[in-house]
């Protein structure tokens, strides 16, 4: 559901791609956030079975929408078909040779040729995502536990203020997928914020672990600095492979995504009581530092990629997306420059 989002719409969306994958992250979180607020409400109002079956209405009804998209893809591919059958008919009949069918047949390979294909700024941007979201998803587990033990709160006043962070991140995707891409943000720059971003989420997990300061605020920053990270790590995806091998990226980054959230938690579990801590709010305390190292090694692997020469600091371009109807040339088979025409 996260992943098939890629290689499905860039296509389509290749001068506003920014703007649609924070709109879609923002509907991701929205969703989360409605339902948060939402099935606590029906649990005590109704009981536990209405809280249940809305959440399952909530999520069958992705197949309703899965189906429509369906449909309406298969009508642009068929549009798309035909339209490219009338250039090439166009293209014979005012030229003298058929056209060379070299570009389109180098891209049917293997897979593993496929995987020689991906550049090293691919897999250290695929690293520093993984330890991204090794950053915060596992905060989800343990932050509300722990600020309702440190400060006192209520379970339900712990789960509001849980719900900051994904919030904020509906707020910050759109303005956010605006300016990337109304500025063109190059992937350098892009690098850039994502790691400040990183450096941030880790300088709140200090807040929170080691200071008495209201919960509020760090909450809100984390919001912030996620929705920012997040946003643009999800954004600049296609700048770091080619659109052929859109589909296999979208796999490889899911993979590598999914990695440290499954394994931080009870990896760090027995780190902390390795290193004697007894209590749970002491050992849910040294999880959250543990959270902060994992977010400041996003922020250096995230950097990483500017020392290699693939990447030019002001470089501003449009990206290569799945349309093999190109004729440009690419810098590296990321980014080529337009020209006044195009």
């Amino acid at each position: 559901i996260d992943m098939m989002t890629l290689p499905l719409t860039t296509p389509y969306f290749q001068d506003i791609w920014a703007l649609m994958g924070a709109l879609v992250n923002g509907f991701i979180r929205l969703g989360s956030v409605s339902q948060f607020v939402l099935l606590p409400i029906i649990y005590s109002k109704v009981g536990l079975a209405p809280a249940l079956w809305t959440a399952s209405g909530v999520g069958a009804s992705g197949l309703l929408f899965g189906l429509v998209t369906w449909r309406v893809e298969s009508k642009l591919k068929a549009a798309a078909a035909q339209s490219e059958a009338i250039e090439e008919r166009e293209l014979i009949a005012h030229s003298d040779s058929v056209p060379c069918s070299d570009a389109a047949a180098s891209k049917s390979s293997s897979a593993s040729s496929a995987l020689r294909e991906f550049t090293s700024t691919f897999w250290l941007f695929s690293c520093a995502g993984m330890f991204m979201y090794g950053a915060i998803v596992p905060f989800w587990f343990i932050g509300g536990k722990f600020i309702q033990n440190k400060w006192q709160w209520t379970v339900q006043q712990a789960d509001t203020l849980m719900l900051l962070p994904e919030g904020v991140i509906v707020i910050v995707a759109f303005p956010m997928g605006m300016i990337l891409d109304r500025y063109k943000v190059c992937l350098h720059t892009r690098l850039v914020l994502i790691s400040v971003s990183m450096i941030i989420t880790a300088l709140v997990y200090c807040t929170l672990a080691m200071t008495n300061v209201n919960p509020l605020c760090s909450m809100l920053a984390l919001g912030f600095a996620y929705g920012v990270a997040n946003v643009g790590y999800w954004a600049s995806i296609p700048m770091v492979c080619e659109g052929h091998l859109m589909s296999m990226a979208a796999g490889i980054v899911g993979a590598m995504l999914s990695f440290l959230p499954a394994i931080v938690p009870v990896v760090s579990e027995h780190i902390a009581q390795a290193f004697g801590r007894q209590t749970i709010h002491d050992q849910d305390a040294f999880k959250i530092q543990i959270l902060g190292v994992l977010a400041l090694f996003a922020a250096l692997v995230g950097l990483t990629p500017l020392l290699q020469h693939e990447i030019k600091p002001r470089e501003k371009g449009i990206v290569l997306l799945p349309h093999e109807d190109f004729n440009s040339d690419t810098t590296n088979g990321h980014v080529f420059q337009p020209n006044s025409e195009s």
